[in-house]
Protein backbone atom coordinates (compact mmCIF):
# COMPACT_ATOMS: atom_id res chain seq x y z
CA UNK A 1 0.00 0.00 0.00
CA UNK A 2 3.13 2.14 0.57
CA UNK A 3 4.31 1.81 -3.01
CA UNK A 4 0.53 2.83 -4.00
CA UNK A 5 0.15 5.69 -1.99
CA UNK A 6 3.62 7.02 -3.29
CA UNK A 7 2.86 6.52 -7.15
CA UNK A 8 -0.62 8.63 -6.45
CA UNK A 9 1.39 11.31 -4.78
CA UNK A 10 4.01 11.38 -7.66
CA UNK A 11 0.91 11.19 -10.58
CA UNK A 12 -0.35 14.56 -9.07
CA UNK A 13 2.22 15.91 -8.60
CA UNK A 14 3.55 15.85 -11.54
CA UNK A 15 -0.04 16.02 -13.27
CA UNK A 16 -0.38 19.62 -11.71
CA UNK A 17 2.48 20.53 -13.08
CA UNK A 18 1.34 20.40 -17.26
CA UNK A 19 -2.10 21.22 -16.15
CA UNK A 20 -1.10 25.24 -14.78
CA UNK A 21 1.29 25.52 -17.67
CA UNK A 22 -1.17 24.08 -20.52
CA UNK A 23 -3.85 26.86 -20.88
CA UNK A 24 -1.33 29.71 -20.41
CA UNK A 25 0.52 28.18 -23.71
CA UNK A 26 -2.89 27.80 -25.62
CA UNK A 27 -3.40 31.44 -24.73
CA UNK A 28 -0.14 32.74 -26.11
CA UNK A 29 0.02 30.03 -29.14
CA UNK A 30 -3.82 30.49 -30.07
CA UNK A 31 -3.10 34.98 -29.81
CA UNK A 32 -0.07 34.75 -32.75
CA UNK A 33 -2.49 33.09 -34.69
CA UNK A 34 -5.77 35.43 -34.07
CA UNK A 35 -3.71 38.84 -33.02
CA UNK A 36 -6.34 41.00 -32.85
CA UNK A 37 -8.64 39.02 -31.09
CA UNK A 38 -7.22 38.57 -27.55
CA UNK A 39 -10.28 38.20 -24.88
CA UNK A 40 -11.84 35.66 -27.85
CA UNK A 41 -8.95 33.67 -27.36
CA UNK A 42 -8.49 33.63 -23.86
CA UNK A 43 -12.31 33.08 -23.65
CA UNK A 44 -12.38 30.32 -26.38
CA UNK A 45 -9.15 28.70 -24.54
CA UNK A 46 -10.53 28.49 -21.32
CA UNK A 47 -13.64 26.89 -22.89
CA UNK A 48 -11.42 24.28 -24.52
CA UNK A 49 -9.44 23.53 -21.75
CA UNK A 50 -12.11 23.07 -18.92
CA UNK A 51 -14.28 21.13 -21.61
CA UNK A 52 -11.29 18.79 -22.27
CA UNK A 53 -10.52 18.25 -18.81
CA UNK A 54 -14.15 17.35 -17.85
CA UNK A 55 -14.10 14.76 -20.79
CA UNK A 56 -11.59 13.50 -19.42
CA UNK A 57 -12.95 13.04 -15.59
CA UNK A 58 -15.61 11.53 -17.56
CA UNK A 59 -13.84 9.03 -19.54
CA UNK A 60 -10.81 8.05 -17.08
CA UNK A 61 -13.09 6.07 -14.74
CA UNK A 62 -14.52 4.05 -17.72
CA UNK A 63 -11.32 3.26 -19.26
CA UNK A 64 -9.99 2.43 -16.20
CA UNK A 65 -12.49 0.51 -15.29
CA UNK A 66 -12.18 -0.83 -18.61
CA UNK A 67 -8.81 -1.90 -18.69
CA UNK A 68 -8.63 -3.09 -15.38
CA UNK A 69 -11.39 -5.30 -15.95
CA UNK A 70 -9.63 -7.14 -18.82
CA UNK A 71 -6.04 -7.02 -18.15
CA UNK A 72 -6.43 -6.38 -14.52
CA UNK A 73 -4.99 -3.63 -12.09
CA UNK A 74 -1.32 -3.83 -11.89
CA UNK A 75 -0.79 -3.90 -15.72
CA UNK A 76 -3.85 -0.57 -15.85
CA UNK A 77 -1.61 1.43 -13.37
CA UNK A 78 1.21 0.64 -15.36
CA UNK A 79 -0.19 1.36 -18.62
CA UNK A 80 -1.40 4.64 -17.07
CA UNK A 81 1.95 5.30 -16.11
CA UNK A 82 3.70 4.84 -19.39
CA UNK A 83 0.98 7.25 -20.91
CA UNK A 84 2.14 10.06 -18.78
CA UNK A 85 5.59 9.25 -18.71
CA UNK A 86 5.20 9.50 -22.93
CA UNK A 87 3.19 12.60 -22.52
CA UNK A 88 5.49 14.73 -19.87
CA UNK A 89 8.67 13.88 -22.43
CA UNK A 90 6.92 15.10 -25.35
CA UNK A 91 5.85 17.58 -24.03
CA UNK A 92 9.04 18.96 -22.12
CA UNK A 93 10.88 18.03 -26.17
CA UNK A 94 8.52 19.72 -27.95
Amino acid sequence: IVLMVSGQFWVAAFSVLFLITCLPEMIKDATVKFPNKRCEVSDLSAGVFNSMLGVGQMLGPIYGGYITQFVGFRCCVDTVALILISYSILYIIL
